[in-house]
């Protein structure tokens, strides 16, 4: 079960300048917040640990073999990323230290 939860105010908003004077603004995007909601304790299995144990082995092969997998393939940034590397270069902007 989800539950998404969303900032609904039109209006401004207040803020503050860290360390610094309160000030109101106009939100120019929404806020999305999404998570998982905890079962009603009637539904909660208390007991699901103790019924789970004899699996923990092939669990945790199964998400050793989920790292290692997502540690085999090469990471790429996105393409909008390497489009501003290169227009950065190009412009003389200076690269980061130790690369």
């Amino acid at each position: 079960m989800w539950r998404v939860l969303t900032n609904a105010v039109e209006g401004p908003l207040p803020a503050r300048y860290m360390r610094g004077d309160f000030f109101d603004f106009k939100p120019t995007h929404k806020l999305l917040i999404s998570g998982t909601v905890q079962a009603p304790a009637a539904e909660r299995d208390l007991k699901l640990a103790d019924k789970l144990k004899a699996e923990w082995p092939a669990i945790l092969r199964w998400m050793v073999d989920g790292c290692l997998e997502s540690a085999s393939r090469p990471r790429r940034p996105h393409h909008r990323a390497r489009g501003h590397r290169r227009v950065l270069r190009r412009s003389g902007y200076p690269r980061p230290m130790g690369r």
